[in-house]
Parts: C-alpha cells; structure tokens; sequence
C-alpha cells in the first residue's frame, strides 16, 4: 500500500471508531469503551479537526470536508459558543486547525482565528517574554510558543501583516534563547521567571515538534537559513536522543496527552522534510518516519494504541490513533508534496 493508502484507511478507522455524528465531535475512547475522564479534551479536537483536513488535502473527498464543517460547529456549540479557553497551548492548536479548515475546506473561520490569535498574543509576558501557560500563570512553556509562532508565521504568509511576521520571530527568538538547548538543540519544556530563571528541563517529543515547525515556517517565508539551521539542529537531536537505537521507533507516552505527542512531533518533522527535501538529514528523518509508519500500519483495521512497537495493543484512545493519523499523513505528503495544500499541514 502506499503512504497515502496507509493513510486512507487510518482515517477510515478514526471516523468509523471516534466520530460521533450527533454531536459533531471524536470521542476521546473507540465506540463501546469507556475513557476515564470527564473532561472536555478541547486540544484533542484541535487535533482531530486538522487530521479531517488532512483528509480533505489529501482526497479531496465532499464527505470530509462536510464532516470538517460538522466539526467545527460541534467544537463551537461544545465550547458554548466561545472559542476560547484558558490554555494558550490549546488555543494555539485550535487556531491552527481553524485556518486550515478555512484555506483548505472552504470553512469560514476568519473571525474565531481572530478572536483565538488576539487571545494569544494577550498572553505575553511584557516583563519576562513568551507566552504564559494558561491564564493567570506564570509558567512560560515550549506548548503555548511554539504553535503560536506557526500560527503567526502562517497568518503573515496568508494576510502579508508585518505584525505577524514581528510576532512569529519574537516568540520564536525567546523560544531559542530561554528553552532550546545551545550545545545539543534539544527543546525544554517551560520555565517559571519569577521564581526560577532555570527552565524545566523535561524533555517530550511534542516540543521538538513544535520547535521544528516554527522554524521551518519562518524559513519558508523569510528565506533566511538561520531558521532552516535551528530546525535541523532540533530534528537532529531527536534522532539521536527519542528514536530507539534498536527498533528505530518513536518511545510510547501514554494513552492520554502524551498519546498526541509523537504524532504532533511526526507532522513538523514532515514538514521539514518537505522545506529541505534533497538534504541528506531530511532523507535520515523520512526513513525514520517511514520506519514508524510501516510499524503503526500494522494495527490494520484498528485504533492503534499508545507503543507503536506493538500497535494493536493496550488502550487506544482517540490521541493516540490521532498520532498514528498524523503520521501516515505526514508521510504521504512527503512522498507526495502538494505546495498549494493550505499553507502548512498543521
């Protein structure tokens, strides 16, 4: 089968096994199997909207783009007619679905794009830089900066506003000098200025993701290889330090956020296989992904669980086949580049 097949099917089994058509939502468990958790997975939704417009991209296909315009009205009707929330992370995230939605599904989502990116950009620390972690927080975190400087970089190449530009480069320049490891280039989490000046150093696969993504986005549009240089610093890193030496798989982060995150980090390292597709790292990272690939293709018909080692195994949930969604769509436009796909995957 190829990639786009691959592909294909995972987003059979996401639709067949999450999609709840009455409330134009994904359940966060496959049908018939009960998840632990009340709350409203607000991000997860973010997640699973862009997939959908992966599959439009993709196919082209009416009944996914209909089912992305579902969507969004059931994220809004859920949110109680407000986009917003008091996660800037998440707000990200569903900013960045909700303009691909629009460029690419036809979905007219310019007013909750401006009302979410207005949201972010209040949340900027004035005396310490970055993007705060929620409101009325202090944590300055790798998941509330990176996407938004994405989200920046793609709201200047779609509307020409230099302001956007400014944003994308001020938030990334802060994400370099305050959580981007100088020696290595492997991304840290957050950190807490007014109690702490030294960063968290956790270290999860969805941040060198995003880190890559903002860079290689600001490549795109400013030309400048310094951008291209950080991605690939980054992207290198992770080669070296998150795949297995062994089995060359991406390390399994559990059934519930961390379920999302190697798929977060397999989207942007397609991306800059994309922006850089005849080096020779670009072609180390593929056949990483690849080697991923063919190992969650291996749950067939089903929700692919949380280890892609074993991918029919333990607890699916809908983040953790989202991951495997986004890496098969990754990895067909990979082999399949369309540059006029909306403006960035995701």
């Amino acid at each position: 089968m190829s990639w786009s097949e691959r592909a294909e099917s995972a987003q059979r089994v996401l639709v067949d096994s999450f999609w709840d058509s009455r409330r134009g939502l994904y359940r966060a468990a496959p049908r018939r199997r009960p998840f632990p958790s009340p709350q409203w997975h607000y991000w997860w939704q973010a997640h699973a909207l862009d997939a959908g417009v992966d599959s439009v991209a993709r196919s082209g296909d009416p009944c996914a783009r209909e089912r992305v315009r579902a969507h969004v009205a059931g994220v809004v009707r859920r949110s109680g007619g407000s986009i917003t929330n008091d996660y800037y992370d998440d707000m990200a995230w569903m900013a960045l679905a909700l303009l691909r939605a629009d460029e690419v599904a036809g979905v007219d989502t310019a007013a909750p794009v401006a009302e979410l990116w207005g949201d972010i950009r209040g949340g900027w620390d004035s005396r310490h830089g970055g993007v705060v972690w929620r409101r009325g927080d202090t944590y300055t975190n790798t998941p509330a900066n990176a996407p938004a400087a994405v989200l920046a970089a793609r709201l200047h190449r779609r509307d020409g506003d230099p302001g956007d530009l400014h944003w994308a480069r001020r938030i990334e320049d802060w994400q370099q000098a305050t959580l981007v490891d100088p020696d290595t280039g492997l991304v840290w989490d957050g950190v807490h200025p007014q109690t702490d000046p030294a960063p968290s150093r956790e270290l999860y696969t969805y941040n060198q993701g995003t880190v890559v993504g903002a860079e290689v986005e600001l490549f795109r549009i400013t030309g400048d290889r310094v951008h291209l240089d950080r991605a690939r610093r980054t992207a290198t890193a992770v080669l070296e330090h998150f795949v297995d030496p062994g089995s060359g798989i991406l390390p399994a982060e559990g059934a519930g956020d961390g379920g999302l995150f190697k798929g977060i980090l397999a989207r942007y390292l397609g991306e800059l296989v994309m922006a850089a597709p005849d080096d020779d790292l670009s072609r180390r990272v593929l056949a990483a992904l690849r080697r991923n690939g063919d190992a969650v293709a291996a749950a067939g018909g089903e929700p692919v669980g949380p280890d892609w080692n074993r991918p029919g195994a333990g607890d699916p949930s809908l983040s953790t086949h989202l991951s495997a969604v986004l890496l098969l769509e990754a990895l067909a436009r990979a082999d399949e580049p369309d540059p006029d796909g909306g403006g960035g995957s995701g």
